[in-house]
């Protein structure tokens, strides 16, 4: 029997890793699609703040906007 660290396997080496981010990194994206995204992300973590208290009791944590490092 093999433990589970064992049977882990590598998908993505770092460099790849960093090819991907590098890429991703030469697509536009509209800012209003960014500012829709964080605010989407936001309402999930307080629904009723946003129109929508019914939800609430269906969301335990919400969606988290990742902050982009300059």
């Amino acid at each position: 029997m093999t433990g589970p660290l064992e049977t882990v396997q590598e998908v993505l080496s770092t460099e790849g890793l960093i090819e991907l981010q590098r890429e991703a990194d030469r697509v536009y994206v509209d800012p209003a699609l960014m500012e829709y995204a964080v605010r989407l992300a936001t309402a999930t973590r307080s629904p009723g703040s946003h129109g929508m208290p019914e939800l609430e009791r269906y969301i335990t944590y919400g969606a988290s906007p990742a902050l982009q490092s300059t």
